[in-house]
């Protein structure tokens, strides 16, 4: 009977360092999961800035093309009425 307690102790024991090891590894995998998610939102946030600064040169490129139309269309007109 002595050896049976001894040996169920032994076996608690040994599934208490598997819990803790399936434990330490759980959290490893979801600190890994958040590092990822993190990585994703600063990449994201970078395309975002990125996109925003090409927008903003395309209106840029738009509000000069205007202008040059407007000029043109202006020397044009004033050619034309001499």
């Amino acid at each position: 009977m002595h050896q049976l307690k001894d040996c169920i102790r032994e076996q608690a024991r040994s599934h208490i360092w598997i819990a803790c090891a399936l434990a330490l590894a759980l959290a490893l995998a979801l600190a890994l999961a958040l590092a990822l998610a993190l990585a994703l939102a600063l990449a994201l946030a970078l395309a975002l800035a990125l996109a925003l600064a090409l927008a903003l040169a395309l209106a840029l490129a738009l509000a000069l093309a205007l202008a040059l139309a407007l000029a043109l269309a202006l020397a044009f007109t004033t050619q034309a009425g001499r």
